[in-house]
């Protein structure tokens, strides 16, 4: 699977947020230094700090919910409880893929798009090598 690397930071992974209510979307991306260390990426320290982040972010639309919905990824323990217990938001683990089909709509829609993208600019870029072989 391909990542994007901008400066120093590949983004391996990207969380997204989908308001039921009001069915706004927020991605956040999530990157690391080095890609040999991505197994201690997606932890529940990480997922805090990026929903700290876009949460207190005023230029961000979300507010802090009643309840949150995730799976039972290992990700959404520890840090993560502890920071919407700091809000009082309500954790509702989904016990099957099909309830979180808000989520995984957009997690398709995304993908195709973002996948769409990135394969035209690398067959831009071929072709455009391709050209200066002189």
């Amino acid at each position: 699977m391909p990542y994007d690397k901008i400066g120093r930071i590949t983004y391996l992974f990207c969380l997204n947020i989908v308001d039921v209510a009001s069915r706004y979307k927020v991605s956040i991306p999530i990157g690391v230094y080095s890609v040999k260390d991505r197994q201690g990426i997606l932890t529940s320290k990480t997922i805090a700090r990026a929903l700290k982040e876009k949460y207190d972010d005023p230029e961000c639309s979300l507010v802090w919910l009643e309840t949150f919905l995730t799976d039972k990824g290992p990700e959404f323990r520890g840090d993560y409880e502890k920071l919407m217990r700091e809000h009082n938001v309500k954790i509702q683990k989904a016990k099957s893929k099909r309830i979180m089909g808000i989520v995984e709509s957009y997690n398709k829609t995304l993908s195709k798009r973002l996948f769409r993208m990135q394969d035209a600019h690398d067959l831009l870029t071929l072709h455009l090598s391709e050209k200066f072989w002189a």
